[in-house]
């Protein structure tokens, strides 16, 4: 009875994959097909003891081989975090590893083992399945490339340029000329056109993080997404200032946990307008930008198991927006990959990639030309000018996860976005100002270095003033409690003549 028991419950796991493969997620769906599979194992484990008249023995010999069927539980986690290569690839495995060990269990052996051999089995069988859920996902996202060079991009990147004036580029010292708190909460800010305002996303009093919109000048805070349902963070703004692109975990089902969309929102007037839904694929869409040329949206987007950088043209249809077909601008492979900034111009676009969980390596692309060059790394990076100046921001890692290797970003990075939503991924604060192309200096921050992790940074440059305006979101866990920061590093620069 207990043998039987055993692979009703064993056959569960299978019975779901198969359900996931064949008709897709759902409560139902999952529910008949867990059912089905238990019952058929067990049909068949009993079929088997029946065949070879081996007893109780053979019944706990046939229910410990069925504990095979549990391989198929790390591969429902995997076709809900949509890694590669798919419910229905990992179904073959499972069953093919099933069937082996109900084929071993129905030879003659020695004595059945008792419970301690039903455990190991159970044990092998999750260790395995996840042995061969991260193989297959590796195998299925390894040696991903960049698109090659594009001619017809480049052009446009050069008529771009073409229309941006080029600006006196900043020669700044080693450390901050002035360190002014500007806001006691808040996290990954950027500055909207103009620099006049601030957008930053923060808790809004429910346990929810909202949008947010700080002017500079007066120090009002509005909330400008408290209205709607879900986590709303990571703003950025267009560069006109007509609307502001954010991503949700709103859209996310128990199928899909790690689901997030990208949502535009107008900003014009004193009041928000209702958002719109702009990205419909399953799993992360994140880190969205409005890219410098008109109309034109980039974002993280996992595809094919793995993360790319992709882009996709925004078009008005029917009075509603919607995106055209996206094109891959960075594929990451099996490393997270995700854009941190476009360059004014819209020549230059810094990406970055690796295992989220400590600093990313950052590299800038530069689309004019079809070169790139390693940036080092960082968590953070903002250009001004007309892409001649950048500051980026690094930490040091504060999880064991950041010892992982970078190649297993792909696996990492829902649990990391979920963590950086509220909580500390690294410690202290460096950041590094200058060409681009360069690195950059290391500036010196003095306390503010100690404080806690970068959650973001926006750069302004001031002509009138000569000095350039770094805006530092960061944050930090005291006493089991998290507080964030927004600063206002004012650089100690000079104008330098555009050559």
């Amino acid at each position: 009875m207990i043998a039987r028991a055993w692979s009703l419950v064993a056959g569960f796991p299978i019975g779901a994959l198969a359900a996931w493969a064949l008709v897709g997620p759902g409560g139902a769906a999952l529910a008949l097909g867990g059912l089905g599979g238990g019952v058929a194992l067990a049909a068949g484990v009993a079929l088997l003891a029946r065949a070879g008249g081996g007893g109780r023995a053979r019944a706990a010999q046939l229910a410990a081989a069925a504990s095979a069927g549990l391989v198929a539980l790390p591969a429902l986690a995997a076709s809900a975090l949509q890694l590669a290569p798919g419910p229905g690839w990992l179904l073959g495995a499972s069953l093919g590893w099933l069937v082996l060990a109900l084929w071993r269990a129905a030879r003659p052996r020695g004595p059945a083992g008792g419970a301690r051999r039903q455990l190991w089995a159970a044990g092998l069988a999750l260790f395995g399945g996840a042995a061969l859920v991260l193989l297959a996902a590796a195998a299925a996202v390894r040696g991903v490339a960049d698109p090659p060079f594009g001619e017809a991009r480049a052009r446009a990147v050069f008529d771009r340029d073409a229309s941006v004036a080029t600006r006196p580029l900043p020669r700044c010292g080693p450390g901050p000329a002035r360190v002014e708190v500007l806001l006691a909460r808040g996290a990954r800010p950027r500055l909207g056109p103009g620099s006049r305002s601030v957008w930053f996303d923060a808790e809004a009093g429910d346990g929810r993080r909202q949008v947010h919109r700080l002017e500079r000048e007066s120090g009002r805070v509005d909330c400008w997404t408290c209205g709607e349902p879900g986590n709303n963070l990571r703003p950025a703004p267009g560069e006109r200032g007509g609307s502001v692109v954010f991503e949700t975990d709103r859209h996310a089902t128990p199928w899909d946990p790690t689901n997030t969309e990208i949502h535009l929102i107008g900003v014009r007037g004193d009041r928000p307008l209702a958002s719109r839904r702009l990205t419909r694929w399953p799993g992360p869409d994140e880190h969205a930008l409005l890219a410098p040329s008109p109309r034109n949206l980039v974002w993280s987007r996992r595809q094919g198991g793995g993360y790319a950088v992709v882009s996709a043209a925004l078009r008005v249809a029917h009075g509603g927006l919607r995106l055209g077909r996206p094109g891959v601008l960075a594929a990451g492979g099996a490393q997270w990959t995700a854009p941190l900034d476009w360059s004014p111009d819209a020549r230059s676009l810094v990406v970055a990639r690796g295992n989220p969980f400590r600093p990313l390596a950052l590299r800038g692309i530069d689309f004019a030309s079809g070169r790139s060059a390693d940036l080092g790394d960082g968590v953070a990076a903002a250009f001004n000018a007309d892409g001649g100046f950048a500051v980026v921001a690094s930490a040091r890692r504060a999880r064991l996860a950041g010892l992982a290797p970078r190649a297993l970003g792909f696996l990492l990075a829902p649990f990391a976005s979920a963590l950086a939503r509220g909580d500390v991924l690294y410690r202290g604060t460096e950041v590094r100002a200058g060409e681009p192309w360069a690195r950059g200096a290391v500036l010196e921050l003095g306390p503010v270095a100690d404080w806690g992790e970068p959650t973001g940074i926006s750069l302004s440059w001031d002509e009138a003033e000569s000095a350039s305006v770094a805006i530092l979101g960061q944050r930090r866990r005291v006493g089991g409690v998290t507080e964030e920061r927004l600063i206002e590093l004012t650089l100690d620069c000079a104008a330098a003549p555009p050559d």
